[in-house]
């Protein structure tokens, strides 16, 4: 209770899974998630009470993938913990050389589909220099 995450009951939440990761090798994770880091269009950093998970999206739906920024927050269903033994099977594309590489330097990371992936809250881009302008009237002339 008073977490600000949100997590579907029944699955752990990421500091959770990254203190055991064999333990959640294969199991489903759902919730809301910030993005703190994109590798690729389909390898990104995902944050959840200041731990980090490593995901990577599996564009398997027709639709254009979404694009995913650091600073937005996700909701997430039906992802699947796994480790690097699986990225023989990843259905989809061959992943590029730097996201397969991150993937394999971890204990665990979360492969998700596409259309399992909701943006709840997109970061507004140059919010900060539109705050900050405001500011900076006055001082000229």
């Amino acid at each position: 209770m008073g977490r600000s995450t949100r997590i579907r009951a029944g699955t752990a939440s990421i500091p959770d899974i990254l203190s055991n990761p064999s333990a959640h090798v294969g199991q489903q994770f759902s919730g809301e998630v910030r993005v703190t880091e994109t590798v690729s269009d389909r390898g990104f950093w995902i944050e959840q009470q200041g731990q980090r998970l490593f995901a990577i999206v599996t564009a398997l739906s027709a639709a254009e993938p979404k694009d995913i920024n650091p600073g937005q927050m996700l909701r997430i269903t039906d992802g699947t913990l796994r480790d690097a033994s699986y990225l023989p099977q990843l259905p989809g594309a061959a992943l590029d050389a730097r996201t397969r590489r991150t993937a394999e330097e971890q204990q665990i990371f979360l492969v998700v589909d596409d259309r399992n992936i909701e943006i709840a809250q997109a970061q507004q881009p140059g919010a900060g220099a539109a705050q900050a302008a405001p500011q900076q009237q006055g001082t000229q002339r």
